[in-house]
């Protein structure tokens, strides 16, 4: 947290050091030490501190340290319960969420295999053929019986024998530039592993704990909850303008998600 005051009229350079150190430490011996004054002996620096701090134009210039340090926290502490209401309410499937597509029969020819490209199906006949004749044997040559133009983001045919109508399930990640505000606070990063992509946020539960304790619904040592106090988170939330609905009816609009974002 960085105070930015004007500069004092009438104090000098080590006087403004002693203010400063003084709001550090709230100890008049070390902040006239570590202003930079010359004394031989800790009582001297303990007797001329506590003659500054009886100085007016001193009094007046911590005075004003302290109201701008009170202002500050007061703005950092509603950044903080801003972000922790934006962590609690986002909808997650602004960020991912799980989505079914066809698989590979279901729009084949006679449900047969569906290539994406006739380089996909150039690529696996030249497989099949770089494999020893005794491997080939357990194996289906590739054909082009049911054509391309596989999609996973097409639905599932509902008669396909091979997945039943369901098609497969697949994670999908939006596309992190379009987050709204809510969701652009929880996500916490990304990470490419060997597995895939790994999206970092911060969980709904220790978001909606955080400000349970701060609105005192939670007893943050005995972790019960206080009686009739949802009222009160819910109508902070509002005001705030949640677009996660609050109950299981949708009463506030739900997110979105951008249909056309890849990653």
């Amino acid at each position: 947290m960085t105070i930015n005051a004007k500069q004092p009229r009438g104090l000098t350079q080590l006087q403004r050091a002693f203010c400063q150190q003084y709001m550090i430490t709230g100890n008049a011996t070390e902040a006239y030490i570590r202003a930079g004054y010359a004394c031989g002996k800790r009582e001297t620096a303990a007797c001329e501190g506590s003659k500054l701090l009886r100085k007016p134009k001193i009094a007046a210039h911590i005075a004003e340290l302290s109201q701008k340090a009170e202002d500050a926290a007061v703005e950092d502490t509603a950044k903080i319960l801003n972000m922790w209401h934006a962590a609690a309410m986002v909808d997650p499937r602004e960020i991912s969420e799980v989505r079914r597509g066809a698989c590979r029969y279901c729009h084949g020819q006679d449900h047969a295999y569906q290539w994406r490209t006739a380089d996909e199906l150039e690529d696996k006949l030249r497989e099949y053929e770089n494999k020893t004749k005794r491997s080939r044997k357990a194996l289906r040559k590739p054909t082009n019986e049911s054509g391309f133009g596989y999609r996973r983001s097409n639905i599932p045919h509902p008669s396909c024998p091979i997945c039943d109508g369901e098609g497969f399930a697949y994670a999908y990640f939006h596309d992190s530039r379009g987050y709204s505000q809510e969701a652009a606070v929880a996500y916490d990063g990304v990470a490419q592993t060997q597995h895939g992509i790994k999206v970092h946020t911060i969980g709904r539960l220790e978001a909606a704990k955080y400000l349970a304790t701060h609105y005192k619904m939670l007893n943050g040592d005995t972790g019960e909850v206080v009686k009739d106090a949802m009222q009160v988170l819910i109508e902070s939330i509002q005001q705030r303008g949640s677009k996660a609905p609050l109950n299981g009816h949708g009463d506030a609009p739900v997110a979105k998600p951008d249909k056309t974002s890849r990653i």
